[in-house]
């Protein structure tokens, strides 16, 4: 069971890499009080979890993005999400 969980994480970190994502900001390298999140660069829908130095890419649920005031999956209207393409 824990080679299949270690599995998924690699998989996840490369089409992360292979698709271009990347969080806004860097994560700390050590774990403070307070969970540090970050939105993704590209994709509304994405965000990042750090823990230990490293950004754990996850997904909204579909029809969500990520909501960088209140730290949290929200309808888009609350969101305000804006992807900068310049």
């Amino acid at each position: 069971m824990k080679l299949s969980g270690l599995l998924f994480f690699i998989v996840a970190i490369v089409a992360g890499v292979v698709l271009g994502q990347s969080p806004l900001g860097t994560c700390p390298e050590s774990d403070g009080l307070q969970t540090v999140y970050l939105a993704d660069s590209q994709n509304c829908e994405l965000f990042y979890i750090c823990s230990g130095g490293t950004p754990w890419q996850q997904t909204c649920s579909p029809g969500l993005h990520w909501n960088t005031v209140v730290n949290t999956c929200d309808y888009p209207e609350n969101a305000k999400c804006q992807i900068s393409t310049a």
